[in-house]
Formats: C-alpha cells, sequence, structure tokens
C-alpha cells in the first residue's frame, strides 16, 4: 500500500512528500527496485543532482544489475548525470539507453517517449529526437510540451516541410491553447523562417512577445534574440543590430548575439 501511495505521488510530481515514503520501503527491503527507482528520481528534485548520484551508491548490486537494464532509470540516469557535469558517464548511460530504446518493440509511456527525445536533442541526435517526439505526439495529441519538442527536433533535422504538415493534425482545442504559449509559438516560427515565410514567422514572433508582455515584463531572450535573427534575413539590418546590441548589454556572453553582431 505504501509503494502504491508513493508511486501516485510522484506521478503528480510531489517529490517532497513521496521521498520519506520511499526511504521507508527501501530501508524496510533493499530489494524493491521500483522503490529505489523511484528514490533516485524523487532525491533529484528535492536535493539535487549529486544527492542524486549519493544515493545510487547505496543501491544494493543485485538492484543495480536489474537497473542497469531498465530504459526509465537509464534515461532519468542520463538526466541526473548531465545535471551533475558529469558527461562522460551521461555520454555512456546514454549510449545504454538508447540501444535499449531502438531494440523496443513494445510502445513506450509517452514521458518516457519525451524523455528520450530530450535526450537525443542534447546528445545531436536530431533524427531520433523527432521519432521519440513523434511518437509521444501520437499517443497523446493533446501534450503541448511533447508538440514543442517535436517542432524544435524537426527544425535541427532539417524536416520543416513535414513537420508543418504534421502540425495540420493538431486537435482544434489544442490549437487554442498553443496560440498562448510562447515556446510553441516561437517553435512554429523557426520552421516557418526555415521554409521561407518570414512573414508569418515574424507574426508568430510578435504575437509571443505581446504574451510575455502583458502583465508589464520584458519580452524573453528567445523571443528577442530570434526576431533580431528574423529581421536579418528579411534584410532589415538597422533594426536587427539596435536588438542585438540591447541584447549584448544584457547578454554579454552569449555567442548567438556576438553572432548577430558582427
Amino acid at each position: 500500500a505504501m509503494e502504491g501511495y508513493a508511486g501516485a505521488l510522484m506521478q503528480h510530481g510531489d517529490y517532497s512528500t513521496a521521498l520519506p515514503y520511499l526511504e521507508r520501503l527501501v530501508k524496510a527491503d533493499s530489494k524493491r527496485v521500483r522503490a529505489w527507482k523511484d528514490l533516485i528520481v524523487a532525491k533529484q528534485y528535492t536535493s539535487g543532482a549529486q544527492a542524486a548520484l549519493d544515493t545510487i551508491g547505496s543501491i544494493p548490486p543485485a538492484v543495480v544489475s536489474k537497473l542497469s537494464g531498465d530504459l526509465e532509470y537509464l534515461a532519468a540516469l542520463t538526466g541526473i548525470e548531465q545535471r551533475a557535469g558529469r558527461m562522460a558517464d551521461a555520454r555512456r548511460t546514454f549510449a545504454q539507453a538508447s540501444t535499449l530504446a531502438e531494440k523496443t518493440r513494445t510502445a513506450l509511456p509517452p514521458y518516457l517517449e519525451m524523455q528520450l527525445g530530450s535526450l537525443y536533442l542534447n546528445f545531436g541526435d536530431a533524427k531520433y529526437a523527432v521519432k521519440h517526439y513523434r511518437a509521444a505526439i501520437q499517443s497523446v495529441p493533446a501534450n503541448l510540451d511533447a508538440w514543442e519538442g517535436f517542432l524544435l527536433a524537426s527544425n535541427r533535422a532539417k524536416v520543416s516541410g513535414p513537420a508543418l504538415k504534421t502540425l495540420e493534425a493538431l486537435p482544434v482545442s489544442v490549437h487554442e491553447a498553443a496560440q498562448a504559449r510562447p515556446g510553441f509559438l516561437r517553435a512554429v516560427a523557426a520552421l516557418e523562417a526555415s521554409v521561407g515565410s518570414l512573414t508569418s514567422a515574424e507574426k508568430l514572433l510578435n504575437r509571443a512577445q505581446v504574451i510575455e508582455t502583458a502583465d508589464g515584463r520584458d519580452p524573453s531572450f528567445y523571443t528577442q534574440l530570434q526576431l533580431a535573427q528574423l529581421w536579418l534575413e528579411q534584410g532589415k539590418g538597422q533594426q536587427a543590430a539596435a536588438r542585438f546590441a540591447e541584447l549584448s548589454a544584457s547578454y554579454p556572453e552569449n555567442e548567438e548575439v556576438w553572432k548577430g553582431l558582427v
């Protein structure tokens, strides 16, 4: 009963409440694979990546052996190692995870498809990222996070045209919600710009700016940068230069800003 309750808390993202229950579970029975897996994730969200890695050191060898063939665990561990700055370890773990993922013939949970998509993007394989994000949106068409990931991955994989075609299948109710998400609008704008629809891209970015500034805040860095880059493509050099100059004052170490200025 306790394991089920802890699992329900994890599904709802209540990691701090789940943590003590998971600690009690593995203390009472150190062979509980599911409890260890959830404990590592909960530790990461409550105490940070290094704390999660420290906890891994206390997992019994028999459980470690089972977890080494668990795709969900390997994907989570890759992310933890990345956040802890252990990139060499993260690459090795992801190599295990990706090999296992591509051998899997059964449908994966949408959240795991999205996690794999994100990891493939992080490790520079946009083609496989597209594959996993597409699987997630086919499973749950209303998942806007999956759509954003799919659009971003498609742009990096240089398959903008097919991605825009797929976007036509976006449910009407989801489309309405998407119009209020700057990240989604930026992702579509990037695709539109890559196929030469610069005016459409600019309209989307302007809409994103309106949403971001509705409560008196400044527009996000990402929207401003993308808009400045688009102006360069449109031949609006002075307008772009002015925006890049503003951004360089606030973000002096950003390479993309300096590329625009040069």
